[in-house]
């Protein structure tokens, strides 16, 4: 396995992971607020790239009621690994210009 499909893989997997961590924090809150998770998804999907403000209400509400909350680190951290994997040279790397070798004859 090379380096550029380990970093995909990686990347990949954060990715997923981060979307498992996003839906089922916003599930428990939307069991919490007694709403619906579709509707809560439509308003919560930011949440997912970046923190906005009801996003950090949201947070701050579950972590002083002891629970842990989502934060989108996992989601960039995927990315990027994705992205890393995706522009890495593919297979060895050679030189631009390799010298010809040149044959010395012997002298008799």
């Amino acid at each position: 396995m090379s380096l550029r499909t380990a970093l995909r893989g990686i990347g990949v997997i954060c990715l997923i992971l981060s979307a498992v961590w996003w839906f089922g924090f916003f599930q428990k809150v939307a069991l919490a607020m007694g709403v619906r998770i579709e509707s809560l998804v439509q308003d919560a999907w930011p949440c997912l790239f970046y923190t906005t403000a009801p996003c950090q209400i949201a947070y701050t509400v579950a972590e002083l009621a002891g629970s842990p909350s989502y934060r989108p680190f996992l989601t960039w951290i995927g990315l990027g690994l994705w992205a890393l994997g995706m522009v890495l040279p593919v297979g060895k790397t050679t030189p631009i210009s390799k010298p010809t070798p040149q044959r010395i004859e012997p002298r008799f």
